[in-house]
């Protein structure tokens, strides 16, 4: 490519031999990345995180939201770096993974699914994935266990946990939770 942006004969074979042999070295050096870096430059593949930003920044959502949506699709991309990979069986598998090892609520696993969604149905407005493609529905998720109930049960506090709460709330002249604190 000259000055004026105009390609020059045979640049871009030469660039596309170029990348090849990098990629060949860096394989070398760990299988697959080659690969995947050969076809995040040219275009083959796209990040998962590369229009995040832009599907939030137009968000008619409250900033609260926007955070939440934006670490869910984040926990996302850490599992599925490229759009390529991601594919229903392997949502189904991550998600399952996430309630049972992590022990997330129904509640969450279904928000950060349903930002997920939302994401992909922007991607598909892009026309980067296909538009047959819902890997994010459909899902049968783990039924999640309660850590609340059973012998997990909170605890009351002792009296002495109790007077030592009242005197740094009267310490710190909170008159409202002393209050509270005498009233419970």
């Amino acid at each position: 490519i000259d000055e004026e942006g105009r390609v020059i004969g045979g640049s871009l074979d030469i660039l596309r031999d170029h990348l090849i042999e990098l990629a060949e070295k860096m394989d070398r050096k760990l299988p697959g990345s080659g690969e995947r870096f050969y076809k995040r430059v040219t275009g083959e593949v796209v990040d998962t995180m590369e229009n995040v930003q832009t599907w939030i920044a137009g968000s008619d959502v409250t900033q609260r939201t926007k955070d939440a949506r934006l670490s869910d699709v984040q926990r996302m991309a850490h599992r599925f770096p490229t759009l390529n990979e991601i594919r229903r069986k392997d949502v189904q598998v991550w998600a399952a993974s996430l309630i049972e090892s992590e022990g997330l609520a129904g509640n969450t696993m279904r928000r950060i699914l349903t930002a997920c969604r939302e994401y992909w149905k922007y991607l598909k407005a892009l026309e980067l994935v296909p538009d047959d493609s819902a890997p994010f529905d459909g899902l049968n998720l783990p039924k999640v266990k309660h850590s609340i109930r059973g012998g997990d049960k909170r605890k009351a506090f002792t009296p002495g946990q109790v007077v030592e709460l009242l005197n740094k709330a009267v310490e710190k002249e909170d008159q409202q939770l002393a209050d509270l604190i005498r009233l419970g």
